[in-house]
């Protein structure tokens, strides 16, 4: 049983929606205070109930960290999503933000749409995530935030934490912008090599927060903007209060 799982455990549950086929299962529940969504036994999205619909699971507060600490975006990619948490909030407490999410399964959009709260303030487009970037790049459009936030069951597609795929991530993103990356792989191998590969494309030094009782590890790599006139040189990079950056495990790759 995981964070998650615990926190819900302790009210009496209500089942909102149930759909099975022979590859996925989604289900939505909700008690007296929040309601969240699960893809085949995983909870993918959880919220508070009423509106804003504040996000409640933990890895939310560290993917929040440059709208906490930075600026506010005005203009998000979120790649995957499940059932929409940050961009209902974001819908609810900054409307002139420019938010889309890319989801594959007409199921689960389906789902969000109709048995999620917030569902008509929502803007999802159904694609594949990397034929949409690879276009975005084509198209040579920009957003303030790049989310990466896909995964099959509990498992991160392998081609996510390839370079040619950060590097797509790095064209899309406007300078002064963020890279916000949800893993949940948590061996020291395999993040090594993803916080080495971001920092080479970015040329910049990202960040890694781990998430307290839980398997997820989020990267967040800052797109530094060219300063203009004779220097015309990169800021080095964002640095978070020193509270935080104490945490920061990129430091010590």
């Amino acid at each position: 049983m995981d964070v998650a799982q615990f926190q819900f455990s302790s009210e009496a549950n209500q089942q909102v929606y149930f759909y099975q086929s022979t590859e996925l299962r989604i289900e939505v529940l909700q008690n007296q205070h929040h309601i969240w969504m699960e893809i085949n036994g995983v909870i993918q999205s959880a919220c508070q109930n009423k509106a804003p619909y504040r996000p409640v699971l933990p890895h939310i507060l560290a993917m929040f960290l440059p709208y906490n600490h930075h600026k506010i975006p005005s203009s998000v990619l979120e790649l995957g999503g499940g059932g929409q948490s940050v961009q209902r909030y974001f819908a609810q407490t900054q409307a002139s933000v420019e938010f889309t999410s890319i989801e594959y399964d007409q199921d689960v959009i389906d789902t969000v749409k109709n048995y999620m709260p917030g569902g008509d303030n929502l803007n999802i487009i159904k694609a594949d995530a990397f034929e949409f970037i690879a276009q975005a790049v084509n198209d040579k459009r920009q957003y303030d935030w790049v989310v990466v936030d896909l995964f099959h069951g509990a498992e991160s597609p392998t081609k996510v934490f390839s370079a040619e795929f950060f590097l797509d991530c790095y064209k899309i993103t406007k300078q002064d912008g963020w890279l916000v990356f949800n893993c949940l792989r948590s061996e020291p191998e395999i993040l090594t090599s993803l916080v080495e590969t971001v920092n080479e494309c970015f040329d910049a030094k990202s960040k890694l927060f781990a998430v307290p009782g839980m398997k997820n590890h989020i990267l967040l790599a800052y797109k530094s903007p060219e300063l203009q006139g004779a220097l015309m040189e990169h800021i080095e990079t964002f640095n978070f209060p020193d509270e935080i950056e104490i945490h920061n495990l990129a430091k010590s790759i």
